[in-house]
């Protein structure tokens, strides 16, 4: 939850950018916003639910590089391929929709895709088990937190590279 600062929302659907716009929201296309905000960057990036969407991953990359600084925190979670195995198991597709989620990630791909943005992904020593935070190790993090077709990462914007 905000409680103070600023923040901007972005969208690349004319459809919901006016919707939005409708009901009072700063929202803006990447492009625009760039456009008129050259140089602006963000302390907070929060990719919730975005990445599976994203057409363009080369221009996803290029657009986070250019509103993030040394430090910047980015938030992202989206679908795993595992997913599309556990819902064909199920004999039904309830969250894997092969129209509109374009982008299944394994972990390592990921890994690469925001290390190309500049950021590092963040360990956790911090999970909920039980919904109770429970400080593990990072090794026991993967028994503990199964891979379920989704995924939920943690990622900051390292010092430009010489």
């Amino acid at each position: 939850m905000l409680t103070s600062g600023s923040y901007t929302r972005f969208d690349n659907i004319s459809t919901r950018l006016a919707y939005c716009r409708q009901q009072g929201l700063d929202v803006h296309a990447p492009e625009d916003f760039l456009l008129r905000n050259k140089g602006a960057t963000f302390d907070l990036i929060i990719c919730e639910s975005v990445i599976e969407h994203v057409t363009n991953l080369e221009a996803f990359a290029s657009f986070l590089r250019s509103v993030s600084k040394e430090g910047s925190i980015l938030f992202v979670n989206g679908l795993t391929p595992k997913l599309i195995r556990l819902e064909k198991r199920r004999g039904t597709f309830v969250k894997a929709h092969f129209l509109e989620h374009i982008n299944y990630f394994p972990l390592p791909a990921l890994d690469r895709l925001m290390d190309k943005a500049g950021f590092e992904r963040r360990r956790k020593s911090v999970i909920l088990v039980n919904s109770r935070a429970v400080q593990v190790p990072e090794r026991l993090v993967r028994i503990l937190k199964r891979d379920n077709g989704f995924f939920e990462h943690t990622y900051v914007k390292r010092k430009e590279r010489s």
